[in-house]
């Protein structure tokens, strides 16, 4: 098995190779769908882990205080 790159012959591995490193770059490089739900206007859940907004507004007010 040779790769075009190393001056071999195009074969059937180097295309599944080509085509996996291009689904790497796709799959390293864009998000993936979270689930978002609201409960009771106060309360968020992305995935399965819960933020009360109150909460996540101190926290980001910490961090852009200590990041000035």
């Amino acid at each position: 098995m040779t790769l075009i790159e190393y001056k071999g012959h195009p074969s059937l591995m180097d295309r599944m190779l080509h085509i996996r490193t291009y689904r790497m770059k796709i799959r390293f490089n864009i998000k993936g769908l979270a689930r978002v739900s609201w409960f009771n206007r106060n309360i968020v859940m992305i995935d399965k882990v819960d933020f009360i907004i109150d909460d996540l507004r101190t926290v980001m007010h910490g961090l852009c205080k200590t990041a000035r």
